[in-house]
């Protein structure tokens, strides 16, 4: 954990703008990965319909 009162404010907020950039960056990553399994299950539903008819 960070001890507040060993920073100066200049420094405190440039760690908590970094550690939100990293929140949003991880959250940019965690929906993209979403978005990747929704297109993979699209792609894998359609190859199995394809399976299907033969």
């Amino acid at each position: 954990m960070i001890n507040p009162k060993a920073y100066t404010s200049k420094q405190v907020t440039r760690l908590g703008g970094i550690s939100f950039l990293f929140k949003s960056l991880d959250f940019d990553l965690k929906e993209a990965e979403k978005r990747d399994e929704k297109k993979l299950s699209k792609i894998e539903l359609a190859l199995s319909r394809m399976r299907s008819k033969r």
